[in-house]
């Protein structure tokens, strides 16, 4: 571990992280100024002095307390393992905004030609954690606003996506907001819009023929799935199961879900041996 002058500290371009708490940030530095820097940052060297990987935050707290240096520990990282390091250290502390971290997820992916299954076995994530982040930068300008400033909860952006097209999405993001709807009130209003009726959140429509203890089955399934789920019963007790999908990556998010579900359930460890 050494000490470097701040003067000598470059940003990363690549921090996955682009907005701080004001207030966290000087509390941070109050503690900064009593008790020190307690963990080091971790920086790369660059080709002018050093490169920070990991402590953006501590590093603003400490110009704000008045130091000059500040502990680092020194890596050699390529570009690639900058992001990767950053954005796990984020992930683990939970300071990333939904947004901030679809967008270091999308650049991962884009820059670095990975597929979804090995970017999440990179930070230890699951595929459809991965799909379902990225989804979230399809939302209409207005509604990621929200969503990163934590307005909007990402339950009820997941919730919004269900809907096809901006217009649409629009108008439910408008309704959830003017009447402060919760989650579950959220779902309840895009299943009604997705099923072409009325608009009210108490009178929802059940599908014909179906008890309500199977209408309660379908409306979970298409609040955790994000998308329209049907069941469909003949007199004989057979009938069809459908999932309904819009184009080939809502169906690639929905397979990979499904999957991810049944290795979860077979990796369950038995409770007859």
């Amino acid at each position: 571990m050494i000490e470097i002058p701040l003067g000598d500290l470059r940003e990363n371009p690549l921090q996955p992280r682009r907005h701080f708490d004001e207030a966290r940030l000087a509390d941070l530095a109050e503690s900064i100024r009593v008790h020190g820097v307690v963990q080091p940052v971790v920086v790369t060297r660059a080709v002018e002095g050093f490169r920070l990987v990991v402590g953006e935050r501590r590093c603003r707290a400490a110009r704000l307390a008045g130091l000059e240096k500040i502990p680092a520990l020194v890596r050699e990282l390529a570009d690639q393992q900058v992001l990767e390091i950053a954005l796990i250290e984020n992930l683990q502390r939970e300071d990333l905004n939904p947004i901030e971290e679809a967008h270091a997820f999308s650049y991962l992916l884009r820059e670095h030609g990975l597929t979804h299954e090995q970017l999440a076995e990179r930070l230890g994530c699951s595929r459809p954690a991965i799909s379902n982040a990225i989804r979230l930068l399809s939302l209409p300008e207005e509604v990621r606003a929200d969503l990163q400033a934590g307005i909007l909860s990402p339950g009820h952006a997941r919730t919004i996506l269900a809907l096809e097209g901006e217009p649409a999405r629009l108008a439910a993001w408008r309704q959830m907001r003017e009447r402060e709807l919760s989650v579950r009130q959220a779902e309840e209003l895009v299943g009604r819009l997705l099923k072409g009726t009325s608009k009210s959140v108490k009178t929802p429509r059940r599908q014909g023929g179906l008890g309500p203890d199977w209408q309660e089955v379908v409306d979970q399934l298409q609040r955790d799935l994000g998308a329209e789920v049907r069941i469909l019963s003949k007199p004989n007790g057979r009938g069809r199961l459908e999932l309904h999908y819009r184009d080939q990556e809502e169906l690639e998010r929905l397979v990979e879900m499904l999957i991810y579900l049944g290795e979860r359930e077979s990796s369950r460890p038995s409770l007859v041996d």
